[in-house]
């Protein structure tokens, strides 16, 4: 593999933020679920589709397994949630058996794209990607922007710095994240 992972900018305009955001804030949780069959589940299967085609990745996927929006502030608990997302691996091994026979599905690729604006994170809530040699790799995305890269890339949503001013500045990230099966690797 070549390329571990791409980035497919302006993936969703600020209308379509917008409204994950708001539908989000909604809820009044940190995390949000969409169905996978839903318009934004077929754009997200046709990018991924084309990713997989144009970097020579050659997984075969079939289906998306979830899509997430999450919520990290930092003037709350879940502030430091991304310890929840550092190894993808141990969530997706550690929450359900390990897939058994030919015919198991298996999670392929994970996309993750950043929907609110950089104003709203200054001191973290990157998204990072550890490579094969244990460092770490920030994506610069812009809102908007998503990034696909295979399943067993671990990575991470740094954690917001809880600041001295809170009354005066919150801050917050938003993200949609997204993760593909295919049949397992043979």
């Amino acid at each position: 593999m070549k390329r571990i992972m791409y980035l497919y900018e302006n993936f969703l305009d600020e209308k379509e933020r917008n409204k994950l955001i708001v539908d989000s804030m909604i809820t009044d949780k940190s995390l949000y679920s969409l169905p996978p069959k839903s318009n934004m589940g077929k754009e997200i299967k046709r990018v991924v589709k084309e990713v997989n085609e144009n970097n020579h990745w050659y997984f075969d996927i079939d289906r998306i397994e979830y899509i997430n929006i999450f919520r990290i502030d930092n003037d709350t608990d879940n502030r430091d949630m991304h310890h929840k997302y550092w190894n993808n691996m141990v969530r997706y091994y550690g929450d359900e058996p390990k897939p058994i026979g030919i015919h198991q599905k298996e999670k392929k690729l994970v996309c993750i794209c950043k929907l609110n604006d950089n104003s709203e994170n200054t001191s973290g809530g990157n998204c990072e990607l550890i490579n094969l040699d244990g460092m770490e790799t920030k994506i610069d995305m812009l809102p908007g922007d998503m990034v696909v890269f295979p399943a067993f890339i671990p990575f991470r949503i740094t954690p917001l710095i809880k600041g001295l001013d809170l009354d005066i500045y919150n801050e917050r990230v938003i993200y949609l994240e997204a993760a593909i099966r295919g049949l397992s690797f043979r």
